[in-house]
């Protein structure tokens, strides 16, 4: 399946979060990589307020993917 790299403003985190595993917040915007269907996420994002700002699709660089694996294992490469 296509992995959608999502910016977002505004929103609630709990619903967000169940489209967005990784869900990092960052200059009040949410942005991670979708998982799920892209129209219906739009739909709920409509529901909820949240603005859509930004909806690629994604090929992280490899950089990306380390540090998410990192993260994943509890490592946070910023120490």
């Amino acid at each position: 399946s296509d992995a959608y790299q999502v910016m977002i403003k505004g929103g609630n985190y709990q619903v967000l979060k169940r489209w967005i595993p990784n869900l990092v917040c960052e200059d009040d915007c949410w942005y991670g990589e979708l998982n799920g269907e892209p129209q219906e996420f739009i739909a709920s994002l409509r529901l909820m307020d949240a603005q859509l700002i930004s909806m690629d699709l994604g090929c992280i660089s490899l950089e990306e993917f380390f540090i998410q694996k990192l993260k994943e294992h509890g490592i946070d490469s910023s120490k």
